[in-house]
């Protein structure tokens, strides 16, 4: 269930993200959409994760020792996986990405969606790029 004010939670951490800098296992896409999740509704599926991986290789290792391909499989297992065309404010979307992960992972703010880069920092992902989202309703 969402925490009553959900929204300004949701607002006030995607505010605090523009200052922080990209760091895998600290601050990456992943990282990001958990904890905004947790500003959402309290609970933050990456909690595991923090500082068990540094880069995409170490990412993979990591999902193969609990039989995951990619952290979607994560989000899969704790959300309801919809289609991308009725993800809704604080919902969470992926959308393909030319890196070794080969997909990225955003925060739905309506029309668009904020991911999170390594070089850029956050970012707006157009709705046409997103392949898959997850309702996120704990």
């Amino acid at each position: 269930m969402k925490r009553l004010n959900w929204q300004t939670h949701l607002f006030s951490y995607l505010e605090s993200c523009k200052t922080k800098r990209f760091e895998w296992g600290n601050f990456d896409c992943f990282i990001m959409c958990s904890e905004a999740i947790q500003a959402q509704t309290g609970t933050n599926p990456a909690k595991p994760f923090y500082g068990q991986y540094r880069s995409a290789k170490s990412v993979i290792k990591v999902l193969k020792k609990i039989n995951k391909k990619s952290f979607t499989d994560i989000f899969s297992d704790q959300f309801e996986l919809i289609s991308p065309k009725l993800a809704q404010r604080g919902d969470i979307v992926a959308f393909q990405e030319p890196s070794l992960l080969k997909v990225g992972l955003a925060v739905c703010l309506g029309e668009y969606a904020m991911g999170l880069h390594p070089e850029k920092g956050l970012y707006p992902v157009e709705m046409k790029d997103w392949v898959s989202a997850w309702r996120i309703v704990a």
